[in-house]
C-alpha cells in the first residue's frame, strides 16, 4: 500500500513581511532595508553570501564564504520569483551550508557545483529539480537533511561521500529515474523512506557498518537485488514492501523483517531456512512470498509478528520451534495451499484469523490441552477437523464451532498442576499459587457459592513487589508459583477457569478441568467480628471491636521510593475535603516509580481516617442488620451508630506512619519457600511495619522555597488576608506569635494543618462573603440562606483595658470577681460575633487585640460595677436590625479586590489584586488613582495578574530612569484607563 505523504508549506510572500516601525513622533516610516540600501539588502542571502542571477544564461551565481540562511518558506527564497528559469547554478568555494527552500522547485536546474567546503545540505534543498540528472557530492559534506533531492524525477546517479554521517527522511523518496547510488561506509543508518518509489532503482550495495533501515525505506521501489550486511540490527515497518524483490524468482535472495531481523533466506521460492540467529519475526514479514513452499524457523525464534506468513500461497510444510508459545493473528491467513497444520506443545494461544482463508486446510493438530484457538470469528474451513486430546480447550472449540473433533491418543506432554495456599488464613486476601503454568494470567479460580460476592475469585497479581525474590521479573514467577490476591472469596470449593479472548479487547472466563478445595476463609470485617464480638450486647460487642481494630491497626505500609523530580514551579496550598481538617501543604515534588512492598500490602488492618470508621460502619451491620450509622458531622475520622434507640460514636484511625525506603533499608525478603511462608503472621508483619517506620531517612526534598505555616502567618498579619489556594480563597490570618508551625509531614514535602500560629474562619459572614464549613469563599451564598452564622466585622472600636481583679465571696450573692480597671484606651480591631438564639443578638466573642484580649464576660461585669463605659459594651453587641443594616453578603457575588496566591500560580504569597481602573473608589480614573497603585507596586513588588480581570502593572518606575516623575504617573494612569475600556 502506498504510503500517502504530507507536507506543510507556508506560502507567505515578501511583501506580507514588510516591517514598521512607530517613532517618537507617531509617523509611520517603512524598514531601512527596505528604503535606502534596499537592493544591496535583497541580493544578501547569508551573513557573508550574495548572489546575483543572470536572466540571459538562466545562471544563479553565488558569491562570498559562510553558511547559506536557511528560510521558513518557498516564498521566502530571495531568487524565488526566478526559481523556475534557473538552469545552472554557481557555488562558491567557501561556502559551508545549503539553506532549506533553497532550490526548492528550480524544475530546469541541470547543473549544479559542490565546492569542497560545503558540510551541510538543508531541508528541501533540491525537492522538485526535475530536471538534474546527476550529483556527486564532495567529503566534506557530513549532513544531508530531510527531503533533500525528494521528487528529483531525472536523478539518475547519486555520488554520496564518504564523510556523511547523517543522511535525512525521504532523501530520494519519488526519484523514479535513480539507478545508481553511492553510499559511504559511514553512514549507519537509512531513515524513514529514504528511497520510497525509487522504481528504476533495482539493485543497491549497503555499506558494512548500516544498522539500521528505516520504515519505507526502499517501499515501492524497483528492488530486485540486495545484500543485506550482518552489521544490520534494524528494519523499519514495510522496508521493503511492495517491491520487485520481494516477488522476485530469483534462488538465494535474501529477506528481510519490518522490524530488523536479518533473514538469510531463499524468498518466494522453494524452502527457506531461517538462521539461528533470529529471536523473533516481525509483522508481516513473509507476506505475499506467493512461490514459499515450506520454512523452518529455528528455536531461536521465540516469537512471530501478526500476518508474518499471510498470502504466502504455495505453502504447504511450516516446522514451528519447542520455543514458540503463540501463533498470532493472520499468521498463515490465505495460504490456501496448506492442507495440514501441526501445533508444538508449547504453544498456548492461536490469534485470530490465523488460518482465515486457508481453504484447502483438511486438519489441525494441537498438542497442548490448554491452547487456546482465540478465533470467536469462526474463520477455519468448515471442513477443518481438529485433533487434541479430550477434554482439551480445543475440543470445546470444535463443539462450539461445529467443527469434527478427533481424539489424539496416549498422554499429553503438558498437564499443569495448581495447589492453592491462603497467605495469612483465614484472611481471604492474599494467596500464593503453586503451579507449572507458565502463564499465571490465563487461569484463575471461581468461587461460585461465596458469602461475600456473586462473582469472587482468584485471581493472578500483575504487580512486582520490591521485597520479592522472583526467579522470573518478566513473568513474576517466585517459588515455584505466583501471588494472587481473592476477590470476595469466602473458601471452599474453587473452580479452575480458563480466560479465552472474544475479540481485541475483552475476554470471558470459562470453566475447564477440575476444582480445588480450600479452608474457610473471612473478610477483615468477619475476622474482627470472630475475634473480638464475644460479648452480649450489640454495644458492648462494638466497643470490644473498636478496642482490638484499634489495638492492631496501623495507619500506613512502607514502600520503596523512587527518584525525586519537580513537577511543578511552586509549593502550594490545597483545601484537606474535610471539616475537621484545614489545609495541606502540597510540594511541588514527586516520586517516580515507587515500589510497593509486599510485606505492607499483606498485613490486612492497614486503614486511615476513613478506612477505621468505613470499616467499623461495616461490622455494625454486621452484627446487627437492623443497626443505622451515619458519618460524623464535626469529625471525618469517626461515625454515630445507632441501635434501638441509642446511638455511640466509633471511628479513629491506625497508629503510626508508613514511609518511603531505600531498597538497602528492607530487612524482610520474602521468597515463598514453605519454611518462608511459615514465617508471614499478623505479628511479624505488624512489627516489621514499624520496624521500617522507625527507619531514619533523609529528606532529599529541597526546601529552599517551601511554603511554611509560618511564612504564610507572617505574610497575611494580624488583621488577615484572603488567600486563594486550590479548590477557591479562603481567609488567613495571624493568630498569635507562638512560632508554633504545627502539622505532620507526609508523602512528598506534604503537611497536614494542624495549629500553630495561623488562624481561619469558617461558617463565617467576612467582607460581604460567606465562608463556610470547610474554610472557603461560597459564591452566590445570601444572608438568608445562613442566617446565623458568626459575623467578622473589620474596623471596630473596641476597648483596650488594663486592669486588675480579684477573686472574693460575698456571703449574699456568693464568689465574684471585682475589677479594678486602671485605663482604657480605644483600639481598631477586627472582631468575631457569634448569634446568640437565647438572646436573639450577635456577641463579640474575640477581637484582634493582642493584650490584653478582654473576655466578654469580664467587660460586661465591668461595665455593671461601673469601672468602664456601657458604650463599649454596646459596640460588642449586635441586634438584627443591625445586622440586616451591615449587607452582610454585599459582596456574595464579587471576588475579592486583593489576595495572596497560594495555588502553585505563582511564587507563593504573591500579591494578586484585582483593579477596575477605579483604584480609589471614586467612580473616576483619574490621577488620584495612579499615584495610590504605584504607592502599593512600591510597598509590594510581587503584584501579579492570572486572569483577563486582572492588569499587569509592573513597577512604579515605569520609563526605569531610577526616579518615579509625573511621566511614571502618565504611564500607569494610561494603563488603568486602558484596562478599564477593555473591561
Amino acid at each position: 500500500m502506498k504510503q500517502v505523504r504530507k507536507r506543510f508549506m507556508s506560502l507567505l510572500t515578501a511583501a506580507a513581511l514588510t516591517c514598521w516601525t512607530l517613532p517618537q513622533l507617531g509617523m509611520l516610516t517603512l524598514c531601512p532595508a527596505l528604503t535606502a540600501g534596499a537592493e544591496e539588502a535583497d541580493n544578501r542571502c547569508g551573513s557573508n553570501l550574495t548572489w546575483e542571477f543572470d536572466q540571459t544564461t538562466g545562471t544563479l551565481t553565488l558569491s562570498g564564504t559562510g553558511a547559506m540562511e536557511s528560510w521558513h518558506a518557498t516564498s521566502d527564497v530571495p531568487w524565488s520569483q526566478y526559481a523556475t528559469q534557473i538552469r545552472t547554478v554557481v557555488l562558491p568555494e567557501g561556502l559551508t551550508a545549503i539553506g532549506t527552500f533553497a532550490f526548492f522547485y528550480c524544475k530546469e536546474l541541470t547543473e549544479i557545483n559542490f565546492p569542497d567546503s560545503l558540510s551541510e545540505i538543508g531541508f528541501d534543498a533540491f525537492s522538485y529539480c526535475q530536471a538534474l540528472k546527476h550529483i556527486s557530492l564532495p567529503d566534506s559534506v557530513t549532513q544531508i537533511s530531510d527531503y533533500a533531492f525528494d521528487e528529483c524525477t531525472s536523478l539518475e546517479s547519486a555520488v554520496l561521500p564518504d564523510g556523511l554521517q547523517s543522511l535525512g527522511y525521504s532523501v530520494f523518496s519519488e526519484c523514479s529515474s535513480l539507478k545508481t547510488v553511492h553510499l559511504p561506509e559511514t553512514l549507519t543508518k537509512l531513515s524513514s523512506n529514504t528511497f520510497w518509489a525509487c522504481t528504476a532503482l533495482t539493485s543497491i550495495t549497503l555499506p558494512e557498518g548500516l544498522t539500521q533501515i528505516g520504515s519505507y525505506a526502499f517501499a515501492d521501489s524497483g528492488l530486485t537485488e540486495l545484500t543485506i550486511p550482518e552489521s544490520v540490527t534494524v528494519f523499519g515497518s514495510r522496508a521493503f514492501a511492495d517491491t520487485p524483490w520481494l516477488a522476485a524468482r530469483q534462488a538465494e535472495s535474501p529477506f528481510v523483517t519490518e522490524r530488523g531481523i536479518l533473514i538469510d533466506a531463499t524468498a518466494c521460492t522453494g524452502e527457506v531456512s531461517i538462521p539461528r540467529t533470529v529471536t523473533e519475526i516481525s509483522d508481516s514479514a513473509f507476506s505475499g512470498c506467493c512461490e514459499m513452499t515450506a520454512v523452518t524457523i529455528p528455536d531461536s525464534v521465540t516469537k512471530l509478528g501478526t500476518g508474518v506468513f499471510s498470502a504466502c500461497s504455495a505453502l504447504t510444510s511450516v516446522t514451528l520451534p519447542a520455543s514458540m508459545q503463540e501463533i498470532p493473528s493472520y499468521t498463515f491467513s490465505n495460504c490456501t495451499e496448506m492442507t495440514s497444520f501441526t501445533v508444538p506443545s508449547s504453544v498456548t494461544q492461536i490469534g485470530r484469523c490465523a488460518f482465515s482463508g486457508c481453504t484447502s486446510l483438511a486438519e489441525i493438530t494441537v498438542f497442548n490441552p490448554y491452547c487456546i484457538i482465540a478465533d470467536n470469528t469462526d474463520t477455519l474451513p468448515a471442513e477443518t477437523v481438529i485433533c487434541s486430546y479430550p477434554g482439551a480447550l480445543a475440543e470445546r472449540y470444535a463443539k462450539q464451532y461445529e467443527r469434527t473433533f478427533r481424539a489424539l491418543e496416549g498422554e499429553p506432554e503438558v498437564n499443569y498442576t495448581y495447589e492453592i495456599i491462603p497467605l495469612l488464613a483465614p484472611f481471604n486476601s492474599y494467596f500464593f499459587v503453586k503451579t507449572n503454568n507458565p502463564d499465571p494470567t490465563s487461569f484463575r479460580f471461581a468461587d461460585s457459592d461465596s458469602v461475600y460476592s456473586e462473582d469472587a475469585s482468584i485471581e493472578c497479581m500483575d504487580y512486582r513487589y520490591g521485597d520479592v525474590q522472583y526467579e522470573s521479573e518478566d513473568s513474576l514467577r517466585v517459588g515455584g508459583g505466583y501471588i494472587f490476591s481473592g476477590s470476595g472469596t469466602d473458601g471452599g470449593t474453587l473452580q479452575l477457569q480458563i480466560s479465552i479472548p472474544t475479540n481485541s479487547y475483552y475476554q470471558e472466563w470459562v470453566d475447564f478441568g477440575g476444582t480445588y478445595t480450600i479452608p474457610a476463609l473471612y473478610d477483615t470485617a468477619d475476622y474482627l467480628i470472630r475475634t473480638y464480638a464475644t460479648k452480649d450486647s450489640f454495644f458492648e460487642n462494638m466497643d470490644a471491636v473498636q478496642t482490638g481494630f484499634s489495638s492492631v491497626c496501623l495507619y500506613s505500609g512502607s514502600y520503596i521510593r523512587g527518584s525525586l523530580s519537580r513537577s511543578s514551579d511552586y509549593w502550594s496550598v490545597a483545601r484537606a475535603g474535610h471539616a475537621d481538617q484545614l489545609y495541606y501543604i502540597y510540594s511541588p515534588y514527586r516520586r517516580n516509580n515507587n515500589v510497593s512492598l509486599f510485606a505492607t500490602v499483606i498485613y490486612p488492618f492497614r486503614y486511615d481516617s476513613l478506612g477505621f470508621p468505613g470499616m467499623m460502619g461495616l461490622v455494625s451491620k454486621r452484627l446487627n442488620s437492623e443497626s443505622e450509622y451515619k458519618w460524623s458531622q464535626t469529625s471525618h475520622a469517626h461515625i454515630q451508630v445507632t441501635y434501638d434507640g441509642t446511638t455511640k460514636t466509633y471511628g479513629g484511625q491506625g497508629h503510626g506512619e508508613g514511609q518511603g525506603l531505600s531498597a538497602d533499608k528492607l530487612t524482610r525478603f520474602f521468597d515463598f519457600s514453605e519454611d518462608d511462608r511459615a514465617d508471614i503472621t499478623l505479628d511479624s508483619m505488624r512489627q516489621l511495619q514499624r520496624d521500617y517506620a522507625k527507619i531514619e531517612m533523609d529528606d532529599d526534598i529541597p526546601r529552599e522555597d517551601s511554603v511554611t505555616w509560618l511564612k504564610v502567618a507572617d505574610r497575611v498579619g494580624a488583621c488577615g488576608e484572603w488567600a486563594k489556594i486550590g479548590g477557591g480563597l479562603t481567609h488567613f490570618y495571624k493568630a498569635d506569635d507562638s512560632g508554633t508551625d504545627g502539622g505532620d509531614e507526609w508523602g512528598v514535602g506534604y503537611s497536614i494543618y494542624w495549629g500553630g500560629s495561623l488562624g481561619y474562619f469558617k461558617n463565617v459572614w467576612l467582607d460581604g462573603r460567606y465562608i463556610n464549613q470547610y474554610q472557603m469563599w461560597d459564591a452566590g451564598e445570601t444572608f438568608a440562606d445562613h442566617p446565623t452564622a458568626d459575623l467578622v466585622l473589620r474596623d471596630v472600636t473596641v476597648p483596650d483595658v488594663t486592669y486588675t481583679s480579684s477573686y472574693i465571696y460575698n456571703a449574699e450573692t456568693g464568689y465574684e470577681t471585682l475589677y479594678d480597671v486602671t485605663d482604657v484606651r480605644e483600639m481598631t480591631a477586627t472582631v468575631r460575633y457569634r448569634y446568640s438564639e437565647e438572646e436573639g443578638l450577635w456577641r463579640a466573642v474575640s477581637t484582634s487585640v493582642h493584650q490584653p484580649n478582654t473576655p466578654m464576660d469580664a467587660l460586661r461585669e465591668m461595665t455593671e460595677q461601673g469601672q468602664i463605659d456601657a458604650k463599649y459594651l454596646d459596640a460588642l453587641e449586635l441586634t438584627a436590625e443591625e445586622v440586616a443594616a451591615l449587607g452582610v453578603d454585599r459582596n456574595t457575588d464579587s471576588a475579592p479586590e486583593r489576595y495572596y496566591l497560594y495555588d502553585g500560580s505563582a511564587e507563593p504569597g504573591t500579591a494578586y489584586m484585582r483593579v477596575s481602573g477605579d483604584f480609589n473608589g471614586d467612580c473616576e480614573i483619574s490621577i488620584a488613582d495612579a499615584v495610590l497603585l504605584a504607592r502599593f507596586l512600591a510597598e509590594d513588588s510581587s503584584l501579579s495578574y492570572a486572569e483577563l480581570d486582572i492588569i499587569l502593572i509592573g513597577e512604579p518606575d515605569q520609563d526605569r530612569d531610577g526616579l518615579v516623575t509625573a511621566l511614571d504617573m502618565a504611564a500607569i494612569l494610561g494603563k488603568l484607563k486602558a484596562f478599564s475600556m477593555q473591561a
